[in-house]
């Protein structure tokens, strides 16, 4: 497809979609089949986009302006990515480069392989962060999370919003922030950041066991 593509409807083939030039919405649409390509991005114009592609879906900065963004298929991500409503991702997800992402409510249902990049997450509502997420370089959250099983990272993990954990959490990289502290719903949480002081405010409350294998430095209460 060569020129402006407007797009106001559901678009299904049983092979690729290719756009060469610009792409915007006029309406809510999914666009479903083999693979596909977006030559030049995506203009939302305040309408909600659904993916379901067989192969792996390119995701990046150059999708604008869409309330709500979702795939069933598998996604990279490069870039920032930013919706007025909510991003869900029902298959994997795998950073191409440094990824910022930013909306409403956050769905990842396998994670994310970062590939060795960072990842930025800014969110209305609680993100749920796991073990799933992998292979990452920086974390970082400004919004509300909830923690659960292990999250390793090669470089710092910061926590700006509020933290509870749903499970036992074990958290691992070079320097930790939690900016409000943890509430810890009686789990316990293990943490060993390597490169620096782990930064604790706010308070740590209502921690089962609370084990820090690297030094910290205090600015508000623990309770466990």
């Amino acid at each position: 497809v060569g020129g402006t593509v407007l797009l106001g409807a559901n678009v299904t083939t049983t092979g690729s979609q290719s756009y060469g030039d610009a792409v915007q919405l006029l309406g809510d649409t999914t666009l479903a089949g083999s693979t596909l390509n977006l030559g030049n991005g995506l203009e939302g114009a305040g309408k909600s986009l659904a993916l379901n592609f067989a192969g792996t879906t390119a995701l990046d900065g150059s999708l604008a302006n869409l309330i709500d963004l979702s795939s069933d298929g598998a996604v990279t991500l490069n870039g920032t990515i930013e919706t007025s409503g909510n991003q869900t991702y029902r298959s994997s997800a795998t950073l191409l480069g440094d990824t910022n992402l930013s909306g409403s409510t956050l769905s990842l249902a396998s994670g994310v392989n970062g590939a060795g990049n960072s990842l930025l997450l800014n969110f209305t509502n609680t993100t749920a962060l796991d073990g799933s997420f992998t292979n990452l370089d920086d974390l970082s959250s400004v919004g509300a999370v909830t923690l659960n099983g292990s999250i390793t990272t090669t470089g710092d993990q910061t926590y700006s919003g509020s933290v509870t954990l749903v499970g036992d959490t074990s958290l691992d990289g070079s320097v930790g922030t939690f900016v409000q502290g943890v509430a810890g719903n009686n789990h316990s949480l293990t943490f060993a950041f390597t490169g620096g002081q782990t930064a604790i405010g706010g308070g740590f409350a209502n921690i089962q066991t609370l084990t820090a294998l690297t030094s910290v430095s205090l600015n508000g209460a623990v309770q466990t």
